[in-house]
């Protein structure tokens, strides 16, 4: 263990470790064992784990909204999002707003082929069909949710505000 940054002798089989500034991004750990003949174990399979108090920030853009009945139309979020470290998935869903029930939940991962690319600002996309949803009559708006690495999400409330109106008006007339 020579010649590595951060290396500490503990006794026992745990310590806890208080992140430093320096180590924001994360830090991995690995460790080995001596007995008190002298004699080392290999070292341990690396685990990281990811250390940042930054949450990210996204761009928000929708196309296509009807926003005075949306019953058959179809509409796109979609948006760029940015973290000073790395980004891992983005929620969108559709929450009607009369009793906060949440409908068409769709994730989006943002991180290519596994790869955790840092500063990378990705976009992202989802249409929503309205009327594939069978979505009862209301209020509606978009809400999306943007998460990094270190679990820190950006949520910036309710946006594309709709409505949903599928049932026909009543007519009575009257004759004197």
């Amino acid at each position: 263990y020579n010649g590595f940054v951060g290396c500490r002798d503990v006794s026992g089989t745990s310590r806890n470790h208080t992140p430093g500034l320096n180590e924001q991004g994360g830090v991995t750990i690995w460790g080995r064992a001596y007995d008190k003949a002298g004699n080392a174990s290999g070292w341990s399979t690396p685990v990281h784990y990811y250390y940042d108090h930054t949450n990210p920030n996204t761009s928000i853009k929708v196309t296509g909204l009807n926003t005075s009945n949306s019953a058959n139309s179809s509409f796109t979020v979609e948006g760029d999002a940015s973290d000073n470290l790395s980004l891992n998935r983005v929620y969108v869903q559709l929450v009607r707003r009369e009793d906060g029930k949440r409908y068409g939940g769709t994730t989006i991962n943002l991180i290519p082929n596994g790869i955790n690319p840092k500063g990378v600002i990705a976009h992202w996309s989802h249409t929503y069909n309205i009327s594939a949803l069978g979505l009862p009559d209301g209020t509606y708006a978009a809400n999306v949710e943007v998460v990094d690495m270190a679990g820190n999400t950006f949520d910036p409330g309710w946006t594309a505000n709709f409505t949903v109106d599928s049932t026909a008006p009543t007519l009575t007339i009257n004759s004197y």
